[in-house]
């Protein structure tokens, strides 16, 4: 009876450890791919600085101004140094007329090695308008902006070119009483100088300025 009872003990203790490698093995399989697939997924799916940065400029160029500022500012979150994102948080805030903050990034954008014109070409309308005006400063910049683009237009609103820096300038330059520069600027915008020797030389290149501001929108 012993001999009969043995083989199937024998059988069945086999049967077990067999039972038992194959869930140790299955187990561990598992616990090897499972981190390093959801690693590898979550690692996929989370944006960079320079995708955040696309998505501000999607939402900034559809008017939806508070979601530009959020991915901006996500984007500088992951790389504090993205000089994009600085450029743009920088036109952003310029649009909610937060014209210091605005400058601010568009320094940080520069500070950066932006060689672009848009930092340099949204500094330029922010400096006239802020209080005190420094005419001195969007001097600068705008003409920093044309060095680089001589035909500028701002990529994420076509609504803003070179004729808008030309308008800056030839504004800037009066508010300086640089005349003549103000009337180069005339010139460079297809208008016909006012002659210096005119006895109306100051009141008729106000005017024709004037009169661009209205045309360009500026």
């Amino acid at each position: 009876m012993i001999d009969s009872w043995l083989p199937r003990m024998q059988r069945t203790i086999a049967a077990l450890a067999f039972s038992t490698f194959l869930a140790v093995l299955i187990a561990g399989c598992g616990d090897d791919n499972t981190p390093t697939g959801s690693g590898d997924d979550d690692d996929d799916s989370a944006p960079t600085a320079a995708e955040l940065t696309a998505e501000g400029w999607e939402s900034f160029e559809s008017g939806t101004l508070s979601t530009a500022k959020s991915r901006f500012r996500e984007a500088l979150d992951l790389d504090a140094a993205h000089a994009e994102a600085h450029t743009g948080l920088g036109w952003t805030l310029a649009r909610e007329d937060s014209l210091q903050a605005s400058d601010d990034r568009f320094d940080s954008a520069i500070a950066g090695g932006h060689d672009s014109p848009d930092p340099y070409a949204g500094k330029a309308p922010v400096l006239r308008a802020m209080e005190p005006r420094d005419n001195s400063g969007a001097i600068d910049a705008a003409n920093e902006a044309l060095d680089r683009e001589i035909r500028y237009v701002f990529d994420h609103d076509p609504g803003f070119d070179w004729m808008d820096l030309r308008l800056i300038l030839a504004q800037a330059y009066v508010a300086l009483t640089e005349y003549d520069s103000a009337n180069a600027q005339v010139d460079s915008l297809g208008r016909i100088p006012i002659d210096p020797q005119s006895e109306f030389y100051v009141r008729d290149l106000i005017a024709v300025i004037d009169t661009l501001g209205r045309e360009i929108g500026n």
